[in-house]
């Protein structure tokens, strides 16, 4: 298992990880804009003032978007997508994500181009390694 990144911003953190291009930061920062509940969590990571709470508030969003991945077999486009970003997110912070691939693949048969772009960054990223 890989252990958190340290940093004070999703650019160090996500840029500190070898093979993460500046694309996908960019892609999840102008994302993160227009789906506040991405921005939300993504404020209240950086603002946890010592590893262990950070770690309480993933593994709260992980428990979370499981739960909803689990009990709405008919999630939304967009909830989608806000719940993979997180998990990307999550995963270039350095912690382990062992579920939501599929909904990430499920992204890529969309007919909508932007839920196509967010399920290949998220598959490129995370099943690279």
């Amino acid at each position: 298992t890989r252990s958190p990144r340290t940093g004070s911003s999703l650019q160090l953190r996500a840029f500190g990880r070898p093979g993460v291009p500046r694309a996908y930061v960019q892609s999840i920062t102008m994302t993160s804009s227009n789906m506040r509940g991405l921005s939300k969590f993504i404020s209240d990571v950086r603002v946890c003032p010592n590893k262990e709470a950070e770690q309480m508030r993933v593994n709260k969003e992980l428990a979370k978007i499981r739960g909803k991945f689990k009990s709405s077999s008919k999630l939304g486009g967009y909830d989608k997508k806000k719940y993979v970003w997180k998990m990307l997110y999550i995963f270039m912070l350095g912690y382990e994500v062992d579920f939501g691939h599929m909904e990430a693949m499920g992204l890529i048969s969309s007919q909508k181009f932007a839920e196509k772009q967010v399920g290949y960054i998220v598959v490129a990223v995370m099943l690279n390694e």
